[in-house]
């Protein structure tokens, strides 16, 4: 990926991600950040999808265009203490993998 001048969608920003997306930015980037809302996890991936999906059509149009998606090693690794957190993180890390091969 070059590293100026591109659309980058990050989701799940709402983790110390600013500084990320800021050296984005300054490297001359557009930046649409993503992040659910403190405290509600239900549903959250659900809700990256649909905000990826959303999003598709405005980066299909750019000349370069990127989707970072902030996950969890528990997409690899579950936890039996949060098995649907786990589940949904293992599911959103499979649809970035199809997404990629499209």
């Amino acid at each position: 990926m070059n590293m100026t001048g591109n659309t980058i969608l990050i989701t799940g920003a709402g983790s110390g991600i600013g500084a990320l997306a800021e050296e984005f930015v300054a490297l001359d980037n557009e930046v649409i950040v993503a992040a659910r809302s403190r405290g509600k996890r239900d549903a959250a991936e659900r809700r990256g999808l649909k905000t990826i999906v959303a999003v598709m059509p405005h980066l299909l149009k750019q000349r370069s265009a990127a989707i970072l998606i902030v996950s969890s090693g528990l997409a690899f690794v579950p936890s039996a203490f949060v098995p649907s957190y786990s589940a949904t993180k293992a599911a959103l890390h499979s649809y970035a993998q199809s997404l990629r091969f499209q």
